[in-house]
């Protein structure tokens, strides 16, 4: 008779389980890749499908996605969820909804369990029972967008190497414009070039290389920085003239032309656009979610100040450069102003310290090369 009652419990305990698993219940899942307390509860819904095969268990992705992010808005409102806690991870059933990873780990299960009804979660405003828990991240990919999230974030941005790379162009570019007078809206030009490429990417109009092309382009800018770095300081010790006097006149005539057109400024606005098509898809994930939500209808015209805000923020170093090289004209023309020199020994003495500038400028460019090469 034991024995008997023995072999009932082990039946009893084996057909428990089978019975379960034969659950066809319907889960919409609403959760992100971005979001910050979903991967535990991320991991529970895969696992439940295991558990349920015969379940319809949906996970929909809400931050990049704008058909998912559109039908989580509708199920807030036909649910009735409070604003307040209209947050992710969310799970809804049918007649019912559980916000947050604690509601969702401890309940979703049992809930799928006694649930008799195997409809999906409908859009038609009936009597729901809801739990909200804690655990959870804004709903709208929107609300996760602060503006020390994308402040830290263009930050990093401004310093990522294809960045270097393009500070390097900038600065080459001006250590070979020895025109005063055009130097500064020269600069312009090519920082308004890059701001307007990024806002170009921002609103999802210019994507730009990616893989690992964005890569190879900074690694040849390190190449050509260096060898640029190390001509030009050695040209300023006057050890090329032996060289360059076995040059044609014809070449250099070519040779001054290209050099004309490049530095032009037009030449400016060419290499920037270049530069930045290496540059635009190598940045942080805040500024992917700005375009992302950038693309959602009715979120433009929030957005697009934050993408100019990330822009402004990402130019900084740039605007940096070009002030500090202006500043160092400006000192320089002071300097030679303060020499007590005769009027004719002026301008050699000024275009004297530019070339000691222009040296110094050099030599950064060779550093940022290097550190460019290697890094």
């Amino acid at each position: 008779m034991a024995k008997i009652k023995i072999w009932m419990i082990l039946c009893v305990l084996l057909i428990i389980p089978f019975v379960a698993a034969q659950e066809n219940d319907c889960v919409y899942y609403f959760t992100s890749t971005d979001c910050e307390t979903c991967s535990e509860t991320d991991t529970y819904i895969h696992d439940l499908s295991s558990t349920y095969p015969e379940a319809q268990i949906d996970t929909f992705e809400v931050y990049y996605n704008e058909e998912h992010a559109l039908l989580l808005e509708k199920y807030f409102e036909a649910y009735a969820v409070p604003e307040s806690s209209q947050k992710i991870p969310v799970a809804f059933m049918s007649g019912t909804y559980l916000v947050g990873n604690t509601s969702i780990l401890s309940l979703l299960d049992g809930r799928i369990r006694e649930n008799s009804n195997s409809e999906c979660p409908s859009l038609d405003k009936e009597e729901v029972l809801g739990v909200l828990g804690t655990g959870t991240s804004p709903g709208s990919v929107f609300n996760t967008l602060s503006f020390g999230k994308i402040s830290l974030s263009a930050f990093v941005d401004s310093f990522h190497v294809e960045m270097i790379a393009l500070i390097i162009i900038l600065l080459a570019l001006l250590s070979l414009t020895h025109n005063e007078k055009t130097l500064v809206h020269k600069g312009i030009a090519f920082i308004a070039t890059v701001a307007f490429m990024f806002l170009l990417s921002g609103m999802n109009v210019m994507p730009g290389f990616s893989g690992i092309i964005p890569f190879l382009f900074s690694k040849f800018i390190a190449l050509c920085a260096i060898v640029f770095g190390l001509v030009h300081m050695k040209s300023f010790l006057h050890t090329w003239e032996h060289i360059l006097k076995k040059i044609s006149p014809k070449l250099r005539k070519k040779g001054v032309a290209i050099k004309k057109a490049v530095l032009s400024t037009y030449g400016f606005i060419i290499a920037g656009i270049i530069g930045s098509f290496f540059t635009i898809s190598k940045t942080e994930e805040v500024f992917n979610l700005l375009s992302t939500v950038f693309s959602r209808s009715g979120y433009k015209i929030l957005t697009f100040p934050l993408i100019i805000y990330y822009i402004i923020i990402v130019m900084l170093p740039f605007i940096i450069v070009l002030l500090l090289y202006r500043y160092g004209h400006y000192e320089v023309r002071k300097k030679v102003t303060k020499k007590n020199v005769a009027e004719h020994k002026r301008d050699k003495w000024h275009e004297h310290y530019k070339n000691v500038l222009r040296f110094g400028v050099h030599g950064v460019i060779l550093l940022l090369g290097l550190i460019l090469l290697f890094i």
